[in-house]
């Protein structure tokens, strides 16, 4: 027993190039030998040839020079991919900058059965009523426009339409085959609404109330609902499913009569809007993901921490993710990320991350939801946006889950509330990586804030100033910040396969100092590779891939 072992073949062998490995123990070779996606030998190509095998292929480098796989931090693969199908804004827009943008977009796209923007501000009003502004730009068309993280949306009155008839026409299909019956809920809560489905009244998909029927009877409050409240809060607000039916529906902004004014809180209530109302058409969305993967992948990224997307987005691009694993098409590794960019609930998100990171256990290596984003400026007083003891608690119950945590701070106020918050949460938690990236700083500040704060257990970041420097951050960032990746960065024995096959070396004209080094983002990708397989760029490649439904969210409370 363990005098033989038996010989390991190679899946791929990779010759005719370089490879800047970035691994201080082995930092040059020639030649890769690759099996079951990782790297099962280095050096010249007599040293891998020994590991050829009869079904062993072999790649050509084409005289460039592999180098470990790009990684970003700031990846907007699944923002670009919606956008195209929406219309995308930005944070720094003003509520009237906004409106003229949708009323620019509706009037170019008139022929769309409804209409979608995202990315405006979380800390931006609309006013009183959103629903009558959109009214005015589109006023029979349905109109969504999402906030940057997906907690907030504003409606027109045709979105709402749509979506009630939509939740119409569903129940009245659960009602014919007999799934439910239906009977008026009034205004109780969205969590009594939804326990009153089940009972023997129902609900009253008409709308209509029989005068004859005791309230009491029918599931309300001795006292709290009358005939005639029943009856005038119909007459005001036609959309009376939502309020007798739908989990959330107390997370729908209304004014002083309890009627919607378009705007809609909370990822949950959005998402859960979203699919109802059934926004996007599902095969455009995936092309449109399969289109911003191949923009990446050409650029050299075979890993993508995401910038933070909606939820709603998020569901969509995880199926189609999951689809193209499950194909065998594969572009890049992603981390979809949680993003925090005003102070929430951090109970909730992360309940929510939770359910989110359970959808594709089987494709965890190459898909997953494990880490949680805060974006942190300075307001307009000078104040950090995110408060320390905010990010100290958000941070501690992300830890505490397993989620690894990434704050990104523009400015001396914001820097220090992330230093301050993120190591108390490190003193607290003893799970997940935190890490603090800073922008915005002179040399002065970021001196004063490493000496200030103890920074052993948590990397800061700043910005990249050399060659050299540029190409550790893109690829060996992945190693130190996350732990679904930290074996990448480096192409060593035993690592993951993924390398960005470039047309020269970085450091093919420079000295022993680097000096002369090129900046390796203006060197041209022949190619990447992911997991021991070349990455495809031709969209043909993926017009047989079977892209599943976007499905919809679980249920959740808010």
């Amino acid at each position: 027993m363990g005098l033989f072992s038996r010989k390991q073949y190679a899946d791929t062998i990779f010759v005719n190039g370089t490879v800047e490995t970035l691994d201080p123990d082995f930092p040059d070779a020639s030649a890769i030998a690759v099996k079951d996606g990782a790297v099962l030998a280095l050096g010249d190509e007599d040293d891998v040839e020994a590991f050829r095998g009869r079904d062993t292929e072999t790649v050509d480098l084409e005289g460039g020079c592999a180098v470990p796989g790009f990684f970003t931090m700031d990846g907007t693969l699944i923002r670009d991919a919606y956008g195209a199908v929406a219309l995308p804004l930005s944070e720094k827009d003003s509520a009237d900058e906004i409106l003229s943008a949708l009323h620019r977009y509706v009037s170019t796209h008139r022929g769309d059965p409804a209409h979608a923007a995202f990315g405006y501000s979380d800390a931006l009003s609309f006013g009183e009523s959103p629903r009558e502004l959109l009214d005015g730009i589109a006023p029979r068309t349905p109109l969504v426009c999402l906030s940057a993280s997906g907690s907030s949306a504003v409606v027109n009155t045709a979105a709402l339409n749509a979506a009630h008839e939509s939740l119409f026409e569903e129940l009245k299909a659960m009602e014919a085959a007999g799934e439910v019956r239906l009977v008026p809920q009034g205004r109780s809560s969205a969590a009594d609404a939804v326990l009153r489905t089940k009972t023997e009244e129902g609900i009253d998909l008409d709308g209509e109330y029989d005068d004859e029927t005791d309230p009491n009877e029918a599931g309300f409050e001795a006292g709290t609902v009358t005939e005639d409240d029943l009856e005038a809060a119909r007459a005001a607000n036609p959309w009376f499913l939502f309020r007798d039916i739908l989990p959330g529906y107390q997370y729908f902004g209304r004014d002083e009569n309890n009627v919607p004014t378009g705007l809609l809180e909370g990822p949950s209530t959005v998402s859960q809007f979203l699919n109802i109302l059934g926004l996007f058409d599902d095969s455009r969305v995936s092309e449109g993901i399969v289109s911003a993967s191949i923009a990446y992948a050409k650029k050299g990224y075979t890993a993508i921490l995401d910038s933070g997307a909606p939820d709603y987005y998020v569901r969509g691009f995880m199926s189609t993710a999951t689809d193209l694993l499950q194909s065998g098409l594969a572009l890049q590794r992603n981390i979809v990320t949680a993003y925090v960019p005003k102070e929430t609930d951090p109970y909730l998100a992360l309940q929510r991350m939770a359910q989110r990171e359970t959808l594709c256990v089987e494709c965890a290596d190459l898909l997953s939801a494990s880490s949680v984003r805060f974006a942190i400026d300075s307001d307009a007083d000078g104040a950090s946006t995110l408060s320390p003891d905010f990010l100290a608690d958000y941070a501690t119950r992300s830890l505490d889950h397993g989620f690894d945590v990434l704050a990104i701070a523009n400015g001396l106020p914001a820097a220090r509330a992330a230093l301050d918050g993120l190591g108390r949460a490190r003193e607290a938690s003893r799970k997940g990586k935190a890490v603090v990236r800073l922008s915005g700083l002179s040399p002065d500040e970021e001196t004063e804030l490493r000496d200030a704060f103890d920074t052993a257990e948590i990397p800061v970041i700043g910005e990249p100033k050399t060659p050299a420097q540029i190409l550790s951050v893109l690829t060996g960032r992945s190693r130190h910040l996350l732990r679904a990746f930290e074996d990448g960065g480096r192409i060593a024995v035993g690592a993951p396969a993924d390398f960005a096959v470039l047309a020269r070396s970085p450091f093919e004209h420079a000295d022993e100092d680097g000096n002369g080094a090129e900046d390796p983002r203006e060197i041209p990708v022949l190619f990447t590779v992911l997991a021991g397989s070349v990455v495809s760029t031709d969209p043909a490649d993926y017009e047989t891939a079977s892209f599943g439904d976007f499905g919809e969210l679980p249920e959740e409370d808010e």
